[in-house]
């Protein structure tokens, strides 16, 4: 039996025995020979924690620790008995000898995860400390408690290592060996920190660093300094922790210590992330993830990847943060670190939260609250908690987010942590505020603003600041809602953080629109849309999903509605520029998330710094608002500022070789006299936006453009298209039961009328300015589950008037008619059984692409809808990274769908991303009931437009063969 396992049996066989047979069962069990004196005195390679180097030639001061003099020792050696119990004391210093060797051979760290080699150390600790206390000797009882803290800090049981860590450097101290007691301070140091006790870790490992320099000890100073970094690393003192870390990889690079070196490239990585300084740091964590595998220290890489996955976090890259924590949790599951396993789940879910993945986040979240209630970490229960409530929030179940920021609240305000309690008021006056009950939610916010102001935290302070003003609203009470505007600009010029500064101008001009001072509020809305445009700015503090304040879409919404209420038809021009910008901000902030992984054709140098400065701000806004960066400096705020400047100057140098890259990027429009350079003589677009409480109509043609205003109210758009859902599935049923001719007829008879209502509302009231044959409509909101082409006039369809096509905006329209046509290319099918990687060997160049696949549309989450292959999801954020080169693709549904309910950003969304990836057209199903129509309306559209006709001559062909066999409009 070798190894550890021989370590504890024989610790344990030991303790069954009599006293007198201890010793010669000692000398007979120990298999291993007992190390050199020089290999005793050898550190570790790891330098966290400090280990044992005594040897026999210590015997004297070890004498002494046990009460005994040099000239006691000489009259006991005279006697039989002292003669037996040297015997005993040395068998029992080769026994300690052999398990500090099994511990030493673990190579465990400070902080590393637990795993079975830091159990198994612990376990032989445990016996050291039994046979030195049943030895009655004092000098192994400071061994044993030397391995125990050594060992507990090793496997995350920092407030079990502290009290050991004390009774040995006392008595370390006591006997006059500051040089053994100053290496145990290593691991004491990381203790400390761990447990909450920073400023006694700094000490400690200051008084060490002193008594390493006196000894020109290069191998104690590296490790010192590694720990010192880590310290302060916890006081976000990140400029000096980089210092520390720094010196340490010197020390070891000069020792030639690669696990030292390792160590140290982990460490740098997370205090250069900290720093946001992401590339150097994800080159760190790579050059420590190959020396620990080239070292096979599974535990470490982990911790290595694990860091790697949060970085990805911090600069927005979340996808690939996923998929990472999942890859590196299966280690941690490996290793038995419930700690990291449980850190995992709460980063997932917080990653879940920002992607509005609400029932991720919440089985993440309960995952993480339940096993860090087991760890009795209740810092981290309480965020896990809080993050359930937030996504229970985005879910709409407010009674149950309620519950859970309360059972949050009481766990911080437990430990004293006031920035979290303030945090947890600030999400309950929320969630109070959307469901009405506007005066507990004035209470909460002002308790949270009287926190956030005591705690210097600006970002947060600032945002219930707003809500305060929203709510003085809500109340009538304008005056103090005019005061909290005011208190967020000056706070926003006191602290140089402007990041609610565009939420400002929207409450003020909400105010004195209020008031009747339209004028002024044209103008606050106009400084709203400027920060948001020059400033990048995004949410901040939008977690929840509830807009208390005027969205950006809104802002622009505003401003298209004011300025044709001040100055009429003179500003149709800017008010389409509104609308458009409008439209195009709700893809900018759904798409946001995941724009690391859209594609580009710009300059790679362009694209990699415009990568940098939005990782750089992700991570400034996200950290703006922790409790770790709760008073931003005034050199951060403006070192931010100047970030959004360089991203602005950066995105509109990249817009000159990838406009469309650069419209995912911030609002977007095209001018008026722009789109009608790009119209053919026969085209006319019409282009509808709901602007609060009417729907508004733009007609562009080559030589015209109108603005119609109030073409009708938003009420009666929303009856009507819920009357259209009623005929769909009432359609549906008829179908499905197969009743009479008669019943049918009578239904189509029903559904005319209501496409006549549709016509009479929407076409009716332009139709006069509409002087060509082709029409390109714009939808907008609820009308993009509207089918215009099926409208009725009392005598005809409006498809048999003009040939209709669908586009999502007026900047779209004209981003896919300046593209060539594929040419030389075959055609592609793909069924439900294709694999995605096959589709995208194909995709690159295709005559036309007809795809028959289930369609998720997720109006939850718009963003994350998608066609699904054999092998999984293909969602919109993966259309954007590939290329689809095609003249036409067609998305034909395999199951029946008669849902059309919502606004229909999901769909459109999708169909947005396959233009962008190079589509020219896009043929969707926007429903199906029966499969017959849909196969004879494609096969009859492929074969009239391969015969040589236009796409818009093979549409009215083929639908009108449709129609001779079932006339129905559905």
């Amino acid at each position: 039996m070798t190894g550890t396992s021989a370590a504890i049996a024989f610790a344990l066989r030991v303790q069954k025995t009599k006293r007198h047979n201890k010793i010669r069962l000692a000398i007979l069990t120990i298999v291993s020979p007992p190390r050199t004196s020089s290999q005793r005195r050898t550190q570790p390679p790891l330098a966290v924690i400090g280990k044992r180097s005594a040897d026999f030639s210590e015997i004297r001061q070890l004498a002494r620790i046990n009460g005994e003099t040099p000239e006691c020792r000489k009259k006991k050696e005279l006697q039989p008995s002292g003669i037996r119990q040297l015997k005993r004391l040395m068998a029992l210093e080769q026994l300690f000898d052999q398990m500090w060797g099994q511990v030493r051979q673990a190579n465990l760290s400070s902080g590393q995860p637990r795993s079975g080699s830091s159990r198994e150390s612990l376990a032989i600790a445990r016996q050291a400390l039994a046979l030195a206390t049943e030895s009655q000797d004092n000098r192994h009882l400071v061994e044993a408690w030397c391995m125990m803290a050594y060992a507990l800090n090793a496997n995350e049981e920092w407030v079990e290592a502290v009290p050991y860590y004390r009774q040995a450097i006392q008595a370390l101290e006591r006997a006059g060996d500051e040089q053994r007691a100053a290496r145990i301070r290593l691991g004491f140091m990381n203790a400390l920190s761990l447990t909450g006790q920073s400023r006694e870790a700094l000490t400690v490992g200051h008084e060490a660093a002193r008594l390493f320099r006196e000894q020109n000890d290069s191998a104690s100073l590296a490790k010192i300094a590694t720990n010192l970094g880590s310290v302060y690393k916890r006081l976000d003192d990140h400029e000096r922790a980089l210092a520390y870390h720094s010196e340490a990889a010197d020390l070891f690079k000069q020792m030639g210590d690669e696990r030292g070196l390792a160590q140290a490239y982990l460490n740098l990585g997370n205090v250069l992330s900290a720093l946001d300084r992401f590339s150097e740091s994800e080159r760190m964590y790579k050059d420590c993830e190959r020396a620990f595998e080239r070292l096979g220290m599974p535990e470490l890489l982990a911790q290595a990847r694990y860091n790697k996955a949060y970085l990805y976090f911090l600069s927005g890259r979340l996808s690939q943060s996923l998929a990472l924590f999942r890859d590196v949790r299966s280690l941690f599951l490996d290793a038995g670190s419930h700690r990291f396993i449980a850190l995992c789940d709460l980063d997932e879910a917080e990653v879940y939260v920002q992607l509005r993945l609400p029932h991720d986040a919440i089985v993440r979240a309960h995952a993480a609250a339940d096993s860090f209630h087991k760890l009795e970490l209740a810092y981290e229960q309480g965020k896990a908690i809080a993050f359930a409530g937030v996504a229970l929030t985005q879910k709409q179940q407010f009674g149950d987010a309620l519950s859970a920021f309360r059972e949050a609240q009481t766990l911080f305000e437990q430990q004293g942590n006031v920035f979290w309690s303030a945090q947890l008021d600030l999400y309950r006056a929320e969630v109070l505020f959307t469901v009405g009950r506007h005066w507990e939610a004035f209470s909460l916010a002002s308790d949270a603003d009287s926190k956030f102001k005591e705690l210097a935290c600006s970002a947060n302070r600032l945002v219930s600041l707003v809500l305060l003003g929203r709510v003085s609203m809500e109340l009538g009470r304008l005056d103090d809602a005019q005061f909290y505007a005011h208190a967020v600009r000056d706070l926003t010029e006191e602290t140089k953080t402007p990041l609610f500064l565009f939420a400002c101008y929207a409450l003020s001009a909400e105010i004195a629109e209020r008031e009747g001072r339209i004028e002024e509020a044209l103008g606050y809305y106009q400084e709203a849309a400027q920060e948001i445009e020059l400033k990048h700015t995004h949410l901040h503090h939008d977690e929840l999903g509830i807009t208390f304040y005027k969205g950006k879409a809104e802002i622009f919404e505003s401003l298209a509605a004011l300025t044709l209420a001040l100055h009429g038809h003179e500003a149709s021009g800017q008010a389409y520029t509104w609308c458009e910008k409008a439209k195009s901000q709700m893809f900018v902030d759904a798409l946001a998330p995941h724009l690391p992984s859209v594609r580009s054709h710009a300059s790679e140098a362009l694209l990699t710094r415009v990568d940098r400065i939005r990782g750089e701000l992700n991570s400034s806004y996200l950290r703006s608002g922790s409790e770790n960066f709760a008073a931003l400096s005034l050199s951060k705020a403006k070192e931010v500022e100047l970030k959004e400047d360089e991203l602005v100057r950066t995105l509109s140098e990249l817009s000159e070789s990838d406009s469309e890259y650069v419209s995912l990027q911030h609002a977007s429009s095209i001018g008026i006299q722009e789109l009608q350079q790009a119209l053919p003589e026969d085209t006319t677009v019409v282009e509808y936006f709901f602007a609060r409480d009417e729907v508004m109509a733009f007609i562009i043609s080559k030589s015209t453009f109108h603005c119609s205003r109030h073409v009708t109210p938003t009420e009666r758009i929303q009856y009507l298209v819920g009357r259209l859902q009623y005929q769909l599935k009432k359609f549906a049923s008829v179908i499905a039961f197969k009743d009479s001719p008669e019943e049918e007829a009578a239904l189509k008879n029903g559904t005319d009328e209501l496409m006549q209502k549709f016509y009479k509302e929407l076409i009716e009231p332009i139709a006069s300015v509409i002087e060509t044959g082709r029409v390109v409509i714009v939808r907008h909101s609820l009308l993009h589950s509207v089918p215009f082409h099926a409208f009725h006039d009392g005598e005809r369809y409006l498809a048999d008037r003009f040939d209709i096509s669908y586009a999502p905006s007026g900047s779209v329209l004209k981003y896919c008619m300046d593209r060539p046509d594929v040419t030389a290319a075959a055609p592609l099918y793909v069924k439900k059984d294709a694999m995605r990687q096959a589709v995208l060997r194909e995709s690159g160049a295709a005559q036309f692409i007809h795809m028959e696949v289930p369609i998720a549309l997720r109006q939850d989450n718009p963003v994350l809808s998608g066609v699904e292959f054999a092998d999984g999801m293909f969602c919109i954020p993966d259309v954007y990274s590939t290329q689809w080169n095609t003249n036409i693709l067609s998305l034909s549904r395999i199951e029946p769908s008669v849902e059309i309910e919502g606004n229909g950003d999901d769909l459109l969304g999708l169909l947005r991303a396959f233009l962008y990836a190079g589509s020219r057209s896009v043929l969707v199903e926007q429903w199906r009931i029966r499969r017959e129509p849909s196969d004879a309306f494609f096969e009859r559209f492929y074969s009239e437009w391969l015969s040589g006709k236009s796409k818009h001559q093979a549409m009215r062909t083929a639908q009108l063969a449709v129609r001779a066999d079932h006339p129905h409009p559905f």
